[in-house]
């Protein structure tokens, strides 16, 4: 996690930041942004399609990455990214198409399905799966995904999750220093009108660079890091306000394989073992040298550890 003296300097920023930030401006540039589609246009997607699938029942439109098996009825693989990432962080493991079919799932970006509730998560994922039949996958969650991931295999009516990867993540709200630093990061962030929460993410990544501190490492996934809309970054703040993934631990029952580079400074290597002691069944191994964007900088350790032990 970022050091208390870098907490606070970006803190005061933020708040400078904030003040004069033409309304008019950013929120027209917040209307126009880019969606799913429009974001990859031109873009070599390696042999991945862009699907989409429509919901009559939620209306929501479901983006995802699909990366066909070469095998007859393969099993899925369904991925979930992270914060600050989509689907494309996934692209490193389509080596594993000879074992999987491979779908990297795009969360809603802004939906009415966002309550503020975890459990949102699981609807939608649910709504999902039911469109295109699937009612046994392999999850795999990466950063906050991770938590989802969690979430969902523990309390899924609908959908059986029978083997869980965890990537560079840890059990949210298992430490209270951790819960505190995100409810103030929420307390922080969620006062402010949507046009001034935007020019920040557009602002954010700069400052981050400057301080030092590129929470995604240096070899983070540059064309799989994507600025959502707003009510996205307001749905993961709220949901994760009140979580407490050590509650849903006890729910998760299927074999779970997790794995975390060593110079993770997101999420530190001790808080990721902690998985380990709620979910006892957890396989876990820590890749020497590699930061936060694990299975975008080391994709190919990624998939052979995967393919070894599932």
């Amino acid at each position: 996690m970022l050091g208390w003296l870098t907490k606070r300097i970006v803190s005061a920023i933020i708040s400078l930041m904030m003040i004069g930030v033409p309304q008019e401006k950013y929120q027209k540039m917040l209307d126009e942004l880019p969606g799913i589609e429009q974001r990859v246009v031109g873009m070599d997607l390696g042999g991945w399609n862009l699907e989409k699938v429509q919901s009559q029942t939620s209306d929501i439109t479901h983006y995802y990455y699909h990366y066909p098996s070469t095998r007859p009825d393969a099993p899925v693989l369904l991925m979930l990214h992270g914060f600050n990432t989509d689907g494309r962080v996934y692209f490193p493991l389509k080596v594993l198409a000879d074992t999987f079919e491979l779908i990297a799932y795009n969360y809603p970006e802004k939906t009415s399905a966002y309550t503020g509730s975890i459990d949102d998560f699981v609807t939608i994922i649910e709504d999902f799966c039911r469109l295109k039949g699937l009612d046994t996958v392999t999850l795999v969650g990466n950063s906050i995904g991770g938590a989802i991931g969690v979430h969902f295999t523990s309390a899924a009516a609908n959908v059986t999750v029978e083997r869980l990867v965890l990537l560079s993540t840890t059990l949210f709200g298992a430490r209270q220093e951790d819960v505190e630093e995100l409810r103030g990061m929420a307390d922080k962030l969620l006062k402010y009108p949507d046009y001034k929460l935007y020019y920040m993410l557009l602002r954010g990544r700069a400052i981050l660079g400057k301080l030092g501190k590129t929470e995604l490492g240096e070899n983070a996934p540059r064309e799989a890091v994507a600025i959502k809309h707003v009510a996205w970054y307001r749905q993961i703040l709220t949901a994760m306000y009140d979580y407490s993934g050590t509650e849903d631990a006890r729910g998760v029952q299927c074999p779970v394989l997790q794995l975390h580079g060593t110079t993770d400074k997101l999420i530190p290597l001790a808080s990721a073992e902690l998985v380990k002691q709620y979910i006892p069944q957890t396989v876990f191994h820590a890749v020497e040298g590699t930061g936060h964007s694990l299975v975008h900088s080391d994709g190919d350790t990624v998939a052979a550890w995967i393919r070894a032990a599932l």
